[in-house]
């Protein structure tokens, strides 16, 4: 089993690309391109932390409590939140 940690870089997929740089009359124009998650990565970022659990009378642990009629679903290491999907950002600068 692969370690929890072992994703983050795998999960970083973002790009900055300079598309074109030009000069004329003493002003400089840049034209720019982010793309972020550029792999459309579906990689984990965040997991639920809580474990629950109920101690019986003789000392085991069972996930669902028996003193209640409501049955408790332990959701301990469930996915929460993924990598934000593939998006991309155009730029242009202009600096005179």
């Amino acid at each position: 089993m692969e370690d929890r940690g072992a994703d983050i870089a795998r999960r970083l997929g973002e790009r900055r690309i300079v598309v074109a740089l030009h000069r004329f009359a003493g002003k400089r124009l840049s034209l720019g391109v982010d793309v972020y998650n550029i792999f459309n990565s579906d990689a984990a970022t965040a997991y639920d932390q809580t474990y629950t659990a109920t101690r019986l009378a003789d000392g085991s642990w069972v996930a669902d409590n028996p003193a209640t009629p409501a049955v408790e679903v332990n959701t301990w290491n469930n996915i929460t939140q993924l990598v934000t999907p593939r998006f991309m950002r155009l730029s242009m600068t202009l600096d005179f």
